[in-house]
């Protein structure tokens, strides 16, 4: 059920530094971020950490800064086309109350970005300074006076601006454990306990949950066991365990408050006191399925807490804070926890669970149910022979969602055996009429919810056909639990999942459509009546269109843009799908059919077509003079799709909204599959399609410096033409070592018979010592984590259109975000053609960073060969052996063996340990010469005695 459009949105978002969490009036980070749930506590040694942390100072609005980000906010509406009815910009936040076609996220992280750039361009920002938080706050305004109210509190309730004496003070403080975050906001006075908390908590929880459970019921969703179903269920079992945890409800409660939300929201909402599905009675309905989902749940709740403290309590005693995956699994299989209630109640008492070990069982069970489900179908689609003279009229399917019809009888019973219902949990339910549609055609068949009288909901996991009747799949769970029974001949309600169905019906006419593009852009003129394209075979669900078909070779990026540009252009003249019943005989000489070749069609077919009148009867509706059966060979009728087809559709193709492409691919000699979807679906693609774009130039601007100089800002070095080996010069400082630091053992030439490379950063090199080093390490070990300002929409970096790009600082910085990128463009549902861009564009990035890594392997190889020659001639004396030990540069561990394998070689005894750090990460390399080894001293047995005073 879609709900109603905001007139506008009240967004608020705050400078970069100016609230942590710890701060007195409260703040949000991942674990209170729904909404209701209460602020974080104060806690003034966080806050002081936090502030620590932060990578430069906090950010607040001067003159300047206020009067750009102003102009800014006003270009974004301009640009975009948005209505700006008023804006505040403060000292650390702004507020900006806006009508837009888009949601507040994107609006908020736009006008983020283009504040930021436009503060970088004036001069007043820092390109390298973060200028807001990560989030916002957003808060929906539904009526005018709403709106109004937004606008005066913004223009003439804020009150003073900060003190810019304390900002000022802070601003030049040296101390940055002294400093504290600037007051702003508004939270709640006192510390609660614990146990208060929870319940505040369990209040919101509660009622947001409510919420959700109530609307998506009276929409036709149901709690299940898959898909949106078991969404539900999830939500519904949180509440509960809430409520019973903390609140010491024993009993159903949830169903009790179903009627005091109907009557709260049913003035905004008339659909929950008369639904299309559950009609006047729609509040008792819900009542009753959430009703019986907590009975369900409650059964098994107290003994599923018993097992989870047992289960935490040897988590703590045995496995080191970690829940078994096999406990997990339990709680699951058995009690019914969903992982992320196990999860939750987890890091309520700071414990994690193992996933890995829980989702090996959960693939092992699931393997088991497909076996399981295998022999259940055989049994389901077996008629009773007392039954094979009956017939399921399934007409109603094209028209209704929900109608009544009388059960008949069931299949995959086991009647021999005490228990009617039988032991797999499914049967299949078989009724004089059906508005379901059975699995067919590649069309999948439809899932919804019977209603019996007297009976819990029963729902339907899919729908089947044998013989001439409709099987429909169901759940039997609830009967078992009521000891319910089915009075054959007893009339029922059948309730299609219509938010299932139209997505279906949408790919299902998309896909005839598709069909036809393709014979016009694949095949010549003179061969569209007879063409080589032919279905080969198709899937239609409510998620994409997948369509097999013959052809000898790949689709050009051409020939894929002009199938889908003839789709859309279809779509976009809101055709009419027309069908009719006619004889099949006389339907084969229309001359754009398509029909799958070798399938067996009955006597009297159904034909579709989308946008030409089959009968004289669709013509006069239509206002048209000529239709298919009256002159079936004209030569207008090729501009149109028409297919034999019994599936479900939509009513004109404007309803498909847009269609794209999303994958072609091989599966045999000859034949091509071509994936689509249609509506939001791909509305989505294309902007995933698009994020993935922009985040591929990023990558691309990130390593463009790659060319000149190696990552980290090492120059590439250049090739030394010596003769041969050089005399000492210790007094002399390499030109090449210009700008490095002054303390450093000068080199020597002779021991070095390697390429030099000279570090350009500005920072000082690994080895170096004293207060430089210390803050080095202090930034690689802390990373700020910032606070949002509320519960409402969360936007996402609003550095990610900002011009400022900076580079990438090693090669394998480069490679960890080209990686992660592949990860996602593979995982990624977006346009085809998007898809093969990005595979080009991702191709040259792996080339460059290939010459990246080479370049920086030869950088890091001669930097740590110059600084072994440097720890070589200050390195001591012991019994004759030459104690050889320090730091080097960032490399990998061949560089080090290296460098250590020269060092052998240079001497007669010598005993090496090397030392590199990377980020968080301490390699430790070592060796000894041979004669040193004879005497016993091995490298492991150093690296041994080391690597613990490294982490290691």
């Amino acid at each position: 059920m879609p709900g109603p459009v905001p007139q506008a949105y009240l967004i608020t978002f705050h400078t970069y530094g100016t609230w942590l969490h710890g701060n007195k009036q409260g703040s949000v980070d991942r674990e209170h971020n729904v909404y209701g749930t209460p602020f974080l506590s104060e806690d003034e040694k966080r806050e002081r950490d936090e502030f620590i942390r932060l990578k430069h100072k906090p950010v607040v609005l001067d003159a300047n800064r206020r009067t750009v980000v102003e102009a800014a906010l006003e270009e974004v509406c301009r640009v975009r086309g948005w209505t700006l009815h008023a804006r505040n910009v403060r000292t650390n936040h702004v507020h900006v109350v806006v009508s837009a076609d888009v949601p507040p996220e994107r609006v908020m992280n736009d006008f983020k970005s283009y504040a930021t750039r436009r503060m970088v361009e004036r001069g007043v920002l820092q390109p390298s300074q973060k200028a807001w938080t990560r989030h916002g706050s957003t808060r929906y305004l539904w009526t005018e006076d709403a709106v109004a109210a937004a606008c005066r509190y913004v223009a003439e309730a804020q009150g003073p601006d900060l003190p810019w004496a304390k900002i000022e003070a802070l601003n030049r403080s040296e101390q940055r454990s002294e400093r504290r975050p600037l007051p702003h906001g508004r939270g709640s006075v006192g510390r609660p306990s614990r146990k208060q908390v929870m319940i505040d908590v369990s209040y919101r929880v509660i009622a947001d949950h409510l919420r959700c459970l109530v609307f998506a019921i009276t929409d036709g969703a149901m709690p299940g066991n898959e898909g949106r179903g078991y969404v539900l269920r999830r939500i519904l079992r949180r509440a509960v365990r809430y409520g019973r945890q903390y609140m010491n409800r024993k009993e159903p409660f949830l169903c009790d408050l179903v009627h005091p939300l109907v009557a709260h929201m049913g003035d905004a909402f008339p659909e929950l006191r008369d639904s299309p599905i559950h009609g006047r009675h729609n509040p008792d309905r819900v009542a009753e399925i959430i009703r019986d989902e907590e009975a369900s749940f409650l059964k098994t709740l107290d003994r599923g807490m018993k097992l989870f403290e047992d289960a935490a309590r040897r988590a703590r005693e045995k496995n080191e804070g970690r829940i078994s995956g096999e406990d997990a699994f339990k709680l699951h299989d058995t009690y019914g926890f969903p992982i992320d209630l196990t999860q939750q109640m987890a890091e309520e008492q700071q414990l994690t669970v193992d996933l890995r070990e829980y989702e090996r069982l959960m693939e092992e069970a699931k393997e088991k149910a497909r076996q399981d489900k295998l022999g259940l179908l055989s049994e389901i689609l077996s008629i009773p022979k007392d039954h094979l003279s009956s017939v399921t009229d399934d007409t109603p399917k094209y028209t209704e969602r929900s109608i009544e019809a009388k059960y008949l009888f069931a299949t995959g019973v086991r009647s021999d055996q005490e228990d009617f219902w039988g032991s797999r949990g499914f049967v299949g339910l078989v009724f004089d009429r059906t508005c379901f549609y059975a699995e067919q055609g590649g069309q999948v068949g439809d899932r919804g919810v019977i209603e019996f009288p007297q009976v819990p909901p029963l729902v339907v996991e899919d729908t089947l056909s044998s013989a001439n009747h409709v099987i429909h799949l169901v759940d039997i769970d609830p009967l078992r639990r009521t000891n319910s029974e089915l009075a054959i001949g007893t009339r029922a309600r059948l309730v299609v999942d219509w938010a299932r169905r139209i997505p279906t019906m949408k790919n299902h006419t998309a896909t005839h459509l598709l069909n036809w593009a393709l014979r016009e852009v694949l095949c010549p003129p003179q061969e569209r009546q007879r063409p080589h394209v032919q279905q080969k075979g198709s899937l239609v669900d409510p998620e994409k269109t997948r369509f097999d078909f013959s052809h000898p070779k790949p689709l050009t990026d051409e020939e894929l843009e002009r199938i889908e540009a003839l789709v859309n252009e279809r779509i976009g003249r809101n055709l009419t799908v027309f069908t009719a019943e006619v004889d099949q005989q006389e339907a084969r000489q229309i001359n754009t059919l398509r029909a799958v070749f070798g399938e067996k069609y009955p006597d009297v077919v159904r034909v579709v077509s989308i946008g030409a009148p089959i009968t004289e009867e669709n013509a006069r509706e239509a206002g048209e003079s000529d239709w298919l059966m009256k002159s079936p060979d004209n030569p207008e009728w090729m501009k149109y799709s028409v297919e034999f087809c019994g599936g479900t559709h939509v009513g004109t193709t404007g309803e498909i909204e847009r269609f794209v492409l999303t994958a072609e691919e091989a599966v045999a000699k000859g034949i091509r599959r071509v994936v689509g979807v249609t509506g939001e679906a791909a509305k989505r693609a294309v902007e995933t399609g698009e994020a993935l774009l922009r985040e591929i130039e990023t990558i691309e601007a990130r390593s463009s410096d790659g060319e000149r100089e190696s990552p980290g800002g090492t120059r590439v070095p250049e090739e030394r033409r010596d003769g041969g080996e050089q005399s000492r010069d210790h007094g002399k400082q390499s030109r090449d070592r210009k700008g490095a630091d002054e303390g450093r053992p000068a080199r020597s030439r002779d021991r070095l018979p390697v390429p030099v490379c000279v570090q350009r950063t500005g920072r000082r090199a690994r080895t170096q010592t004293g207060e430089g080093a210390d803050k080095d390490r202090a930034g690689r070990r802390h990373h700020r984590e910032e606070a949002g300002n509320d519960r409402g929409g969360r936007s996402g970096d609003d550095r990610d259109a900002s011009p400022a790009v900076e580079p990438f600082p090693s090669a394998e910085a480069f490679a960890g975000a080209l990686s992660a990128f592949q990860r996602k463009v593979a995982e990624a549902v977006i346009p085809v053609l998007v898809r093969r861009r990005l595979q080009e564009r991702i191709a040259e990035l792996q080339k460059r960073l290939k010459t990246w890594q080479k370049r920086a392997a030869a950088a890091s190889g001669g930097a740590v060969m110059e600084r072994a020659a440097a720890l070589l001639e200050s390195a001591e004396t012991v019994g004759g052996v030459a104690i050889v030990a320090g730091e080097v540069p960032a490399a990998g561990a061949d560089a080090l063996r290296k460098a250590i394998d020269w060092v052998r070689n240079k001497t007669e005894a010598s005993a090496v340990l090397l030392a590199s750090a990377s980020g968080d990460r301490v390699t430790l390399v070592a060796g000894m010469s041979k004669s040193v080894g004879e005497r016993g001293v091995k490298a492991g047995d150093l690296i041994r005695e080391v690597a613990p005073l490294v982490g290691g």
